[in-house]
């Protein structure tokens, strides 16, 4: 499996993630050092939650930084849209979509080795397997993802696993792992 080549070598970076599970995961890969970047590297020194353009561009984009940033979003539409305006444009070095599809609870599937038994569900998206299957649990949690990857070799085999399932077109967390 290869990787894509993402430079980020003396530029600054503003990680954005979509909900809490995105959220424990950049952290928990980033406190053991499995990333390409780490906190020294990031604006504001941690990931932030994704927020309207406007937004971001004022709260952290707005500074003087000496070098270009890179943005990198952990969402999971491949077709979500990220515009900069003409005022911004130029201090962003590239915007990195990073995919979770189909849905970040595919992790936790693939973890559990279930995804075999997932795809044969009659389950349209992973998070109405979880759901089923994990009753009254809620695995989008920072709680339950620390706990369910306390061990962030498996969550490092869950990322492995998830991108020979999506493909090589798309740039998925496996992408960011050292």
């Amino acid at each position: 499996m290869e990787k894509n080549r993402i430079d980020l070598c003396g530029k600054k970076i503003l990680c954005m993630y979509e909900g809490n599970a995105e959220k424990a995961i950049l952290n928990i890969l980033l406190d053991n050092s499995l990333l390409i970047f780490d906190r020294k590297m990031l604006i504001k020194g941690k990931p932030v939650r994704r927020e309207r353009v406007n937004i971001i561009e004022k709260k952290y984009l707005s500074d003087d930084f000496r070098c270009q940033i890179v943005i990198i979003r952990v969402i999971d539409s491949k077709n979500e849209k990220f515009k900069l305006s003409k005022l911004y444009v130029n201090k962003v070095d590239s915007i990195i979509n990073t995919i979770t599809s189909p849905e970040i609870e595919i992790l936790t599937v693939i973890a559990d080795d279930n995804y075999d038994r997932y795809c044969s569900s009659n389950y349209s998206k992973p998070s109405l397997y979880c759901k089923a299957e994990y009753k009254n649990i809620k695995i989008k949690s920072e709680e339950f993802i620390e706990k369910r990857f306390s061990d962030p070799l498996v969550l490092v085999g869950a990322i492995k696993k998830h991108k020979k399932s999506i493909g090589k077109d798309n740039l998925t967390l496996f992408d960011l792992l050292i």
